[in-house]
């Protein structure tokens, strides 16, 4: 807001177009709305009303205010490994500097840290939602993260958790999520059962958590993303998660 208007932020649909392999994939986008108005007063009054129905729509549509997001610095890559590799015309040298190259360029323009920081993070910080920031720096460190968390205090301390990366991440922050639930479900049967167990821990015992997951695509293939939403777009995936659950 500033003395003589008002500038409105919201989503819509975008267009609808054809994805990989042919499936119909339909994208969110960003757009804003500026009033302008001679008389400061009325400006004031229209911000007030507007910010109180945002308020009143964040509640009731179950947005997020506080996330724990994980990132995956070399996501969808592959080529961290492959530098320093030898084969392929050239022999090892050729190999290592076409590699090499294909990575800097690659993580210059489209690596995860940046993808969140450009394309993401503005539109969480706009929407009003805070964050925390893992970056991940081995395999498995968010798998272990989140299974190694006590359930109450991550689940009191945040209102989901969002993958950064590609479908490895994303798979090793569900699977922490269930472990972290699979350890619960056998602390409630053991109480339940008087120390028996009968059934502690079994599949069929998982009880659902409370934290939504959410994923931006930043891999090679995103399979997960496009079988979701039918799209692997970054700023429809952040937007899906500022839309929220309801």
């Amino acid at each position: 807001m500033h003395n003589e208007g008002l500038t409105i932020h919201y989503m819509e649909p975008g267009r609808s177009r054809r994805g990989r392999g042919g499936v119909r994939r339909h994208e969110w986008r960003a757009r804003r709305l500026r009033l302008r108005h001679s008389d400061p007063q009325v400006v004031c009054r229209c911000a007030e009303a507007v910010g109180a129905a945002a308020r009143r729509r964040q509640r009731e549509a179950g947005r997020p205010e506080r996330l724990l997001v994980f990132i995956n610095p070399f996501g969808g890559t592959g080529r961290a490994e492959k530098v320093g590799g030898g084969g392929g015309r050239g022999g090892w040298w050729g190999g290592w500097v076409k590699t090499g190259i294909a990575f800097t360029i690659w993580h210059f323009f489209f690596s995860s840290p940046k993808v969140f920081k450009q394309s993401v993070a503005p539109l969480f910080r706009l929407s009003g939602i805070s964050f925390d920031v893992t970056t991940t720096t081995s395999a498995g460190e968010a798998l272990e993260a989140l299974s190694g968390a006590a359930t109450d205090a991550l689940e009191e301390a945040y209102d989901g958790v969002v993958s950064v990366g590609g479908d490895g991440l994303f798979n090793e922050v569900i699977g922490g999520m269930l472990r972290r639930r699979r350890r619960r479900s056998r602390r409630c049967a053991d109480v339940d059962d008087d120390g028996g167990g009968a059934g502690g821990g079994s599949m069929g015992d998982l009880r659902p958590t409370s934290l939504p997951l959410g994923i931006i695509p930043a891999g090679s293939t995103d399979s997960v993303s496009l079988s979701l939403h039918g799209t692997a777009d970054v700023e429809s995936a952040a937007l899906t998660i500022v839309r929220g659950t309801r």
